[in-house]
């Protein structure tokens, strides 16, 4: 993109000094002001969860299941690494009563899925190398609000706490005595 931008500089530049009406010297300079501030050269994100979707859903051998929430819920970080979080609802075609699957997916960098997880509680943001739930999550025997990922992603790495959080699940002992 810089190098289109130094390349219609350059014509610009060639269109002046060709020119010897002062109007069209003008309106050369208002087309470069317009070039300058209409484009940048600051390199472009994907749109992550675009990119994800569309591969999950090239890579899925599942045709009776229908994705209806695939949400990046943002970045953590473990053990020195990123990870993208994806909020991934599933349900059965076909059915009277929506029966699906609710799953945690984390990709790295790369965009390559290093972990997917069953959950009960719906992921709903991101810090440092937590992912706070709408409540509680009873998986892989633990009881919690947080999964924390400090100690990895992968089975047996990742826990799940109890800690009070502003819009996350407050138990009864947190509360005190306001119940």
């Amino acid at each position: 993109m810089c190098n289109r931008r130094e390349s219609e500089l350059s014509v610009i530049l060639r269109l002046f000094t060709m020119t010897k009406s002062k109007e069209k010297i003008v309106w050369h300079f208002i087309l470069l002001m317009v070039l300058f501030s209409c484009s940048s050269c600051e390199r472009q994100q994907p749109n992550v969860r675009q990119t994800l979707e569309n591969d999950y859903l090239r890579n899925s051998n599942e045709t009776d299941v229908k994705v209806v929430r695939f949400a990046h819920i943002g970045k953590i970080e473990s053990k020195g690494k990123s990870y993208y979080v994806i909020d991934l609802r599933t349900v059965l075609k076909g059915m009277p009563a929506p029966r699906g699957n609710n799953q945690i997916l984390l990709y790295d960098n790369n965009l390559t899925k290093v972990a997917s997880f069953q959950y009960d509680s719906m992921p709903l943001w991101c810090k440092g190398s937590r992912v706070y739930l709408f409540g509680v999550d009873t998986q892989e025997g633990m009881f919690g609000n947080v999964w924390d990922f400090s100690k990895g992603v992968n089975e047996g790495e990742r826990r799940l706490i109890e800690l009070p959080a502003y819009g996350s699940y407050k138990s009864e002992q947190t509360l005190g005595s306001r119940l």
